[in-house]
């Protein structure tokens, strides 16, 4: 199973509950509706502190092709897409678990 993080800051006024509850339910529906997805989330920050991100995606898979398929998937792009203009900073990492 791969496990993939992105932890996002973005530019501040951008991200407000609505959007955040629309990227969770959109992440959801993927866990729901692709076999190979296990689990898809969204997390907000919880700690105001200096070099958090606003939100973290994390992701498993299955395998590195459910991973390259997720990379794919029109949801997926949809909420990057709708950030990728907005984005200040961005560090990921994938591991097997």
């Amino acid at each position: 199973m791969i496990r993939h993080i992105v932890i996002v800051s973005l530019e501040k006024g951008f991200l407000d509950n609505e959007k955040l509850v629309r990227y969770s339910e959109t992440f959801k529906m993927m866990e729901e509706e692709y076999d190979y997805i296990i689990s898809a989330e969204i997390k907000e920050n919880a700690v105001n502190r200096k070099g958090n991100g606003d939100f973290a995606m994390i992701v498993d898979v299955e395998n590195i092709e459910g991973f390259e398929e997720y990379l794919l998937n029109p949801l997926h792009k949809l909420v990057s897409n709708e950030i990728k203009e907005y984005v200040v900073s961005k560090t990921k990492i994938d591991y097997e678990i």
